[in-house]
């Protein structure tokens, strides 16, 4: 099995996470709703780039005619509900981006991270495709907290 293809099998397990689960409403609407937030201020025009952003629950509601959000994912079927919410939806591997560098003035990494096999390597697209004076949001798991 190739790099891409592992990722691809992992995304589509993520995919039907809890994290990802309209189950979980109450927190997880909670949650969006400070994410929204955050995202409004840190980027009041531009690009948001949403990368691994599955159906695009996260930047649900900022696209406007001052900001266009992309969301970039392995999953089609994700990526169908994704259009709704974002002005595009890109599909591919996450490590090679399809944007031109400079692009985005924000970049959300939500619970990708931690599950890419090349980190560093994801780090540094991402760098790539940010504008220099550009933002990058990262949500990992508090591992420390599981079980508590």
């Amino acid at each position: 099995m190739t790099r891409a293809s592992n990722w691809q099998t992992q995304a589509e397990v993520w995919g039907s996470d809890a994290l990802h689960d309209s189950r979980h409403d109450g927190m997880a609407r909670q949650v969006r709703r400070g994410m929204t937030m955050l995202l409004k201020k840190l980027c009041l025009s531009g690009v948001i780039l949403d990368v691994g952003g599955y159906r695009g629950l996260q930047v649900e509601g900022l696209a406007s005619s001052q900001r266009r959000v992309a969301v970039h994912d392995l999953s089609l079927p994700a990526l169908r509900e994704a259009r709704a919410r974002a002005s595009l939806a890109t599909y591919g591997d996450i490590h090679l981006l399809p944007y031109a560098g400079g692009s985005a003035d924000l970049v959300l990494l939500s619970h990708v991270l931690e599950h890419s096999p090349k980190p560093a390597g994801l780090l540094n697209e991402i760098k790539r495709v940010l504008k220099p004076a550009g933002h990058l949001v990262v949500v990992v798991p508090n591992m420390a907290s599981l079980g508590q």
